[in-house]
């Protein structure tokens, strides 16, 4: 079961929260969960939900998506989060005030798939909009570029996880892929996202992918990217790195 849970916060001139408010939603988030699902989410390392803070310029508020990978993710986090009246930030001693929350979408694997897959044409052409920053980890380093490989690897690695309906484990599909994946265009510029006194090497900005072959390669490659406006992409979407949006 994939959920997401989007939360307006009121308009207030007095907040402002930068590009590493992410990693504070994160702790006001595990204030809010019971204890024990609190505890077991720290003792496991590919965490079943990602979240992330931005401002919105047409709401001209803050909006926080949350968005679960599974059912018990559900219950735990979305369940809590969408009644609550108000967030505390520790950190800088900031209120932030619900106006409403919203469950935008709840959509089993199964058929998120059905909708991608039963298709008789898709789309070859994505823009990956990272609308907070974002990173991958490879060999214990945190790369600040979007590679092809690593921006798959991410998503199987995550659906894999968590679906237990469907499968993609077919390492062929992956390799495929990546293949017949090519970056058309990139508008990206290098960040840094501190978590208390680490600094992050990530990015921000948006690239335009292009993906080719047969119907079906092309169909799972929507979907996978349909997923990943759940999942988030990269290294440490649960601390409010790899927020995106896709066109």
């Amino acid at each position: 079961m994939l959920t997401k849970l989007e939360i307006d916060f009121k308009k207030d001139d007095n907040i402002k929260l930068n590009l590493n408010a992410g990693s504070l939603m994160q702790g006001a988030l595990m204030e809010l969960i019971n204890s024990d699902y609190a505890e077991y989410l720290h003792q496991n390392g590919l965490h079943p939900y990602s979240q992330y803070i931005y401002k919105d310029r047409a709401k001209q508020c803050y909006v926080w998506k949350i968005s679960t990978l599974n059912k018990d993710a559900k219950s735990e986090i979305i369940d809590k989060l969408a009644s609550i009246d108000s967030i505390y930030l520790k950190h800088n001693d900031t209120t932030l005030n619900v106006e409403k929350a919203n469950i935008v979408k709840s959509i089993s694997y199964k058929d998120l798939a059905n909708e991608y897959m039963l298709k008789n044409e898709a789309s070859k052409k994505f823009v990956v909009r990272f609308v907070t920053p974002t990173t991958f980890k490879s060999q214990g380093n945190y790369i600040n570029f979007p590679h092809i490989h690593n921006i798959y690897s991410s998503l199987l690695t995550k659906w894999n996880s968590f679906s237990s309906e469907i499968s993609l484990k077919d390492t062929d599909t992956q390799n495929h892929l990546i293949n017949y994946t090519s970056m058309a265009g990139y508008k990206l510029r290098s960040t840094k996202y501190q978590m208390e006194s680490v600094k992050i090497n990530s990015f921000l900005g948006e690239i335009c992918l292009m993906v080719k072959g047969p119907l079906t390669l092309v169909s799972i490659a929507n979907l996978l990217f349909a997923y990943s406006e759940f999942s988030g992409i990269g290294a440490k979407t649960a601390t409010g790195m790899g927020g995106i949006k896709v066109e």
